[in-house]
């Protein structure tokens, strides 16, 4: 029957095995395998479950790349595992991992039923601050609402109605532009994830679909406080870091052994959640996806503006928009030239503010030319 060697998963790539020519020999592997998508820099506010967006598309790109690997590979099932930080009881904190954990499902789905429900039970008023501002900020839409203060006053009163007028426009929502926070306004928050993730897709077709595993939890696992990433000794504990969510792609086989947490009032032990058992699980990261606004494609576009006497205007600032809202501003040089680069094939269309104070994009839109 020859030799054998029992490797655990986790080591394999690091152990080295001696066989002798023409004899068999068996390796047996043993532990786990999982795929994981971490969002860095996730926010959750305290006490929230709403995941907001943020200026560096690390939410949209995970959830983008997320989409992307369930297509590549179809047999491999999902568990959304949500987090909190060390502040709040532990009983508290299962439930808002999860909640934490079924709000990204809701947006991967598109699911307006869940998002209603998380919205309407686990939301403040720093979250929608705190989208109004990312949307602004990275998007262009203008609706700045100042510093995220927690508090409804004129100011978000003000970028909620460009919001909801931008969505409505953008989308055709049927939507009032009151500045007053409700469902439709929250549901609108929701449409405007969806389509901003569809935007990152350069192929034609975005329809995958996504396989979840750990049916006893409908691919939600809430693990609470019990794996932080920082202060990991530290109790009541405030930190972003921790609150979080993980995007793991694992085997059908695995998923199904899962189990739930033994006892809410005590924190989980790696040995309860094998995905968090470095011993025996091997994690390997997924890298987000080059999306969102992270521009590194092959593709380029050429700006000339001349006047009606077709003279070059110099020094005009300008602002490209991508597919996906995002802006790339710059000037062009003293001749009216500049050159904007490393962009994906798509349509892009640009805008000179100083002078056109009113645009329509559909009149401004440009082809990337192949470089």
């Amino acid at each position: 029957m020859g030799d054998s060697i029992t490797i655990e998963r986790s080591r394999l790539s690091s152990t080295v095995i001696t066989v002798e020519a023409g004899k068999p020999f068996t390796v047996i592997l043993t532990g786990d395998y999982v795929e994981y998508i971490e969002v860095p820099d996730m926010i959750f506010n305290t006490d929230s479950a709403v995941p907001c967006l943020d200026n560096e598309a690390y939410l949209v790109r995970a959830l983008y790349t997320a989409k992307s690997f369930a297509a590549k590979y179809p047999t491999k099932e999902l568990v959304v595992f949500g987090h909190t930080d060390t502040s709040g009881k532990p009983r508290h904190n299962y439930t808002l991992s999860g909640l934490r954990a079924k709000a990204v499902r809701a947006i991967l789905d598109n699911d307006d039923v869940v998002w209603k429900e998380i919205t309407d039970t686990r939301s403040i008023v720093q979250d929608y601050q705190t989208i109004l501002n990312t949307l602004d900020s990275r998007y262009g839409w203008g609706c700045s609402c100042g510093e995220a203060d927690n508090v409804d006053g004129p100011a978000t009163k003000a970028a909620l109605k460009i919001f909801q007028q931008t969505a409505k426009d953008k989308y055709g929502l049927d939507i009032k532009t009151n500045g007053i926070i409700g469902p439709q306004t929250w549901n609108a928050f929701l449409v405007t994830y969806v389509e901003i993730i569809k935007a990152q897709n350069r192929q034609p077709d975005d329809s995958a679909s996504m396989t979840y595993g750990y049916p006893q939890g409908n691919g939600i696992y809430g693990c609470g406080e019990s794996f932080p990433i920082e202060e990991k000794e530290k109790d009541n504990h405030r930190s972003q870091l921790n609150r979080r969510v993980e995007l793991i792609f694992m085997q059908q086989d695995r998923s199904q052994a899962l189990k739930p947490p033994p006892d809410q009032d005590v924190l989980l032990q790696p040995s309860d959640c094998f995905p968090y058992d470095t011993t025996t699980c091997r994690r390997k990261p997924v890298p987000l996806s080059e999306c969102g606004g992270e521009y590194g494609g092959e593709e380029w576009i050429e700006i000339q503006l001349n006047d009606n006497n077709d003279k070059p205007i110099p020094d005009e600032k300008f602002i490209v928009f991508a597919n996906d809202g995002t802006e790339i501003q710059g000037s062009l040089d003293q001749y009216g030239y500049a050159k904007v680069e490393k962009l994906f094939a798509g349509d892009y269309y640009v805008v000179f503010p100083d002078i056109d104070t009113t645009y329509d994009p559909t009149q401004a839109q440009l082809a990337v030319d192949p470089a």
